[in-house]
């Protein structure tokens, strides 16, 4: 699969939306109450997805102007 920076952006932007949705459900929740374990698992993934999402995005800017430059 070809992934465009401009694709890479839009998938981050919406997985940092989610997780700022679900953070914001999370506050209004009892630390202990059910289903408060599974959002915070759910943002974990988020988060590693997200950390992959931007290495991946980086690495394809930093190509684009190696391939600008030469």
């Amino acid at each position: 699969m070809v992934s465009t920076v401009v694709d890479l952006d839009n998938a981050i932007k919406r997985i940092e939306l989610r997780a700022e949705q679900l953070v914001i459900h999370l506050r209004s929740m009892h630390r202990n109450a059910p289903g408060a374990e599974h959002i915070r698992s759910l943002l974990l993934v988020m988060l590693l997805r997200l950390v992959a999402l931007k290495g991946k995005r980086q690495r394809r800017e930093e190509k684009l102007k190696l391939d600008r430059a030469a």
